[in-house]
């Protein structure tokens, strides 16, 4: 009897081992087994990753691009300009009279032929000595011609736009500019440089525009009030459009 026990006990002591043995092996190659349901883990031994959990790295790295991107999104909507920097844009327009013979300027609805008057006034303000004057046609009018890459250069700089080179420009059938050999000519005529200012009086930011209040004035004196919209782009300011109210 006693010896039959003990056979009994050493035959459950065998499989108690072997079912051990079994689990150890299991677990060693990375699976266990819980009923119907298996897991896969990592084994930093043997680097198994298993192909079933997520890398929530990816995730956050994701995550921390979106956030950034709308952390620069709202950066750029809400950046403000120092009105020093309106002052001296709007001051271009200003000094040139700008749009204040018709109802106002729309970069929408504008002609070449206004950025080009204001970019020749502006050149011939800024920066007259390379304004040439001649005689074409062999007719005994004089022309004032200025650098077509200048009349460029500040069309893009004040509105972001380019302009082509046509053979003529017209306006209300009697003022033209016309393109010849790396010029934009207009008839001659004299005039009196313009030292007008503009000066703000209020900024409101809306998205990526600035619509500016400002007073226009001659000297101490104003003269009148005056409404933009400015464009941020590139840390440039273009202008969208203008008015001015006597």
């Amino acid at each position: 009897m006693k010896k039959a026990k003990a056979l009994f006990a050493a035959g459950v002591i065998v499989v108690v081992a072997g079912l051990s043995a079994a689990m150890w092996y299991l677990n060693d190659s990375g699976i266990l087994h819980n009923g119907n349901t298996t897991e896969t883990y990592i084994d930093e031994n043997n680097n198994n990753d298993g192909g079933n959990i997520e890398d929530n790295n990816s995730f956050e790295d994701n995550n921390d691009e979106e956030q950034t991107e709308v952390q620069q999104t709202t950066a750029e909507t809400v950046k403000e300009v120092d009105e020093t920097e309106i002052n001296e844009f709007l001051s271009a327009f200003a000094n040139v009279y700008f749009a204040e013979q018709g109802s106002g300027f729309d970069i929408q609805k504008c002609s070449d032929y206004e950025l080009i008057q204001f970019a020749y006034l502006h050149i011939r303000n800024t920066d007259s000595e390379s304004v040439i004057l001649e005689q074409r046609d062999d007719s005994i009018m004089y022309y004032y011609g200025v650098p077509s890459d200048s009349v460029k250069d500040v069309v893009e700089k004040y509105f972001g736009v380019q302009i082509p080179e046509e053979s003529v420009y017209t306006e209300n059938d009697y003022a033209f500019f016309s393109y010849s050999n790396g010029y934009f000519y207009t008839p001659a005529a004299d005039g009196l440089a313009y030292e007008n200012t503009a000066v703000v009086d209020s900024v409101e930011y809306r998205n990526n525009h600035v619509i500016v209040r400002f007073s226009v004035y001659t000297g101490d004196e104003k003269y009148a009030d005056g409404e933009a919209k400015i464009q941020l782009s590139n840390n440039n300011m273009n202008l969208v459009s203008y008015h001015i109210y006597n």
